[in-house]
């Protein structure tokens, strides 16, 4: 139950970033940035409905039966800025990689 449990989220995964593009083409950084947050949101939100069906979280801190949501709230935005800041990382790395790329 679990394995399939966890093959359902990652197809869920893959199937949310197919959909949205890859991550790192040629857009410009807000939507970039939203297409980030719109994942992440999702995934959340995935996660969270499973875990109160299933009793099952993929990480104790997602646990809102033990923890709370408020304190699950918390860090799921603290998680989101961190997402959103290794994004802007890899555009900028991309796009220094670019220049660089190009101009050899």
């Amino acid at each position: 139950m679990v394995a399939a449990l966890a093959i359902g989220a990652v197809v869920f995964q893959l199937v949310l970033v197919c959909l949205g593009g890859t991550v790192l083409d040629e857009t410009n950084p807000p939507d970039l940035m939203e297409r980030v947050v719109r994942f992440f949101v999702a995934w959340l939100a995935y996660t969270l409905v499973r875990g109160a069906i299933t009793e099952f979280y993929p990480y104790p801190f997602l646990d809102a039966d033990v923890e709370g949501y408020a304190a699950v709230s918390v860090v799921s935005l603290g998680i989101a800025v961190l997402f959103v800041g290794l994004a802007a990382l890899a555009w900028r790395g991309d796009a220094a990689l670019g220049r660089r790329r190009h101009t050899v």
